[in-house]
């Protein structure tokens, strides 16, 4: 399986950016360094922190003797939210919390015009009978002065009766970068990139059990690929 990505991959080895993006792997290599690459946005404010990671899309063999790859499920985007610790200038990584979006959500995020305001809601556990409803992730973006956003997340615990709040604001350049990244990285959460401008020389294909599918965000289990997908990150194993 892996030979076959490979092969996909280099039958379009002509493009500048993935050819500079080998390279450069290459570089790194000789080094021994790691070839796995982790991009992330992060803003650190006096309240909280915010990062912001892209989820590649998991492939599957197609029906066929195997014979290529098929997109399973479209990527996504992770934002992350950790909550300043009291008297320090530090952050409470243990209470960090996460919110997954799917790319019709990032279309939304990215139409938002003026004082319109977004606000996505999703259940981690909702292909779980026995949980489901009890645990409960809200994203709301609202509009501030002179085009800044605050992205607020409310995870709440009906079970243990609790309920999170982190907000972080983000200035008018921030919020550019961020739909910036966000407008770039869509062809790429539908594997686009792997056809048009390969660089995940050595991504590997998500061959193992179904992914967990969270409703309109892709809230549950497998979000991240496992470690068999492309990327493992702690908020891979759901609660997104």
């Amino acid at each position: 399986m892996m030979m076959l990505l490979k092969r996909a991959l280099r039958r379009q080895g002509g493009s500048t950016g993935g050819s500079m993006a080998r390279r450069w792997l290459s570089s790194q290599a000789g080094s021994g360094a790691s070839q796995r690459v982790f991009a992330s946005m992060n803003v650190f404010k006096q309240n909280a922190s915010f990062s912001v990671r892209f989820r590649p899309p998991t492939l599957r063999p197609g029906k066929y003797n195997n014979s290529y790859l098929q997109l399973a499920r479209p990527g996504g985007v992770v934002f992350e939210f950790a909550p300043s610790l009291a008297g320090s200038r530090g952050y409470d990584w243990q209470q960090k919390e996460y919110f997954s979006i799917s790319p019709a959500e990032i279309g939304e995020l990215l139409c938002l015009k003026g004082d319109e305001m977004a606000e996505f809601s999703h259940d981690p556990n909702v292909n779980t009978p026995d949980m489901a409803g009890q645990v409960v992730k809200t994203l709301t973006i609202r509009p501030g002065k002179n085009e800044t956003r605050s992205f607020d997340v409310t995870v709440t615990n009906a079970k243990e009766d609790s309920r999170v709040d982190i907000s972080v604001p983000l200035t008018r350049g921030e919020f550019k970068v961020l739909k910036s990244l966000l407008n770039n990285s869509l062809p790429h959460m539908y594997a686009w990139g792997l056809v048009v401008d390969p660089i995940y020389e050595d991504a590997q294909p998500h061959h193992g059990g179904a992914a967990g599918a969270g409703g309109a965000g892709g809230a549950s289990g497998g979000a991240g690929g496992g470690s068999d997908g492309f990327w493992s990150d702690p908020s891979s194993s759901g609660s997104l």
